[in-house]
């Protein structure tokens, strides 16, 4: 799988790479799955990229991966969701999208802001959102900002974004 890797490229809008067969192991058992195509996607401060699986004429799910993570985290769940053209997006400074640029943030509604501009890149008007750990902070922030475009938002191993309380 180390191959689709080496064919990011950065566009102005998103841009589908093709797709190869793969074998994957999910729970022992060996599943063939259509090696993810890369989208890439530009934004101000630089290019982002995502793993799409399946067929994009399926509802969509975009998944946000958790802090130390990347889209990668994702291939052996999207084996289990047939059902949807999943986007897992590598989050700046994560995976193979770029870092921000020098003295720029990185906290939860900048990731959601990003989140936001690949849901328009990729014109999604309704789908499923789907947050694991820091991706589920982002997610949640994401649903609140664009609700009436969330069908359903799924959380794994997240409750929402880290707050401290007013005093600190």
């Amino acid at each position: 799988m180390a191959g689709f890797l080496s064919n990011f490229f950065s566009s102005d809008m998103a841009i589908d790479l093709g797709t190869a067969n793969t074998l994957v192991y999910v729970r022992g058992r060996g599943i063939i799955l259509n090696e993810p195509s890369v989208v890439a996607y530009q934004v101000k401060d630089g290019v982002k990229k995502a793993l799409a699986f399946g067929d994009a004429s399926k509802p969509p799910l975009l998944a946000l991966h958790g802090w130390m993570d990347n889209a990668a985290s994702f291939v052996p769940l999207a084996s289990l969701l047939d059902q949807f053209y999943v986007v897992a997006v590598d989050l700046p400074g994560h995976g193979k999208s770029d870092f921000r640029p020098n003295g720029a943030s990185y906290f939860h509604a900048d990731y959601a802001l990003d989140a936001a501009h690949i849901v328009a890149a990729l014109k999604f008007d309704s789908f499923v959102l789907l947050g694991h750990s820091m991706g589920g902070g982002v997610a949640t922030l994401l649903a609140a900002a664009i609700p009436k475009s969330v069908r359903h938002l799924i959380l794994i191993d997240g409750l929402g974004p880290y707050s401290n309380s007013a005093e600190k």
